[in-house]
């Protein structure tokens, strides 16, 4: 007796919406779709705290505000649109957001991001417009190219170019660095 062979699909990326005002990544009640985004979808934060408590990995995260942070990693394996909102980190050794290698970031905001956990660059970040600032610090090991649109800059980040990472400052008429911009790429 034979049975029909139904093949198992991964089920197609969804954009999952947080919802909560506070509360954890991994908690399916804080997205609007009642579950968790997987390593295939999208999430969009316009407002709300999202905590990723434990390790999590998703295609894109598309940030227009609120804050994203918390004492674990974040692997973004597609692309990071970040126009505002802060990344934040707890204690003191906060996660890391983590651009992979295969992955585009756009940063642009008319105003400020805030960079309170690190952030570290493996793929390929377009600073469009806007002026970053915090207290932790953004490690660069892919591109980081800023757009001739940002003109006028400020940062207060400790900025880490690291061995093989390429940084193009150049389109920048004036950047004002507080804190340490280290190039060994």
């Amino acid at each position: 007796l034979l049975t029909p062979f139904t093949p198992v699909l991964d089920p197609e990326p969804r954009v999952f919406r947080w919802i909560a005002a506070v509360g954890g990544w991994s908690d399916p009640d804080n997205w609007d779709l009642g579950a968790v985004p997987g390593p295939e979808d999208t999430a969009l934060i316009e407002e709300g705290i999202a905590d990723v408590r434990e390790p999590a990995t998703i295609a894109t995260v598309i940030q227009r505000g609120g804050s994203l942070g918390g004492r674990a990693d974040l692997t973004i394996t597609e692309r990071y649109e970040w126009t505002g909102g802060l990344q934040f980190g707890v204690g003191s050794i906060p996660g890391t957001t983590i651009i992979a290698e295969s992955a585009t970031w756009f940063l642009e905001t008319e105003g400020f991001l805030n960079i309170g956990r690190p952030i570290r660059n493996l793929g390929s970040a377009q600073w469009r417009d806007g002026n970053i600032f915090g207290s932790s610090r953004l490690e660069n090991s892919g591109g980081f190219v800023a757009s001739p649109a940002v003109g006028n800059a400020s940062t207060s980040v400790t900025f880490e170019n690291l061995p093989g990472g390429f940084l193009d400052l150049r389109a920048l008429s004036d950047l004002r660095a507080t804190e340490a911009i280290n190039n060994e790429g």
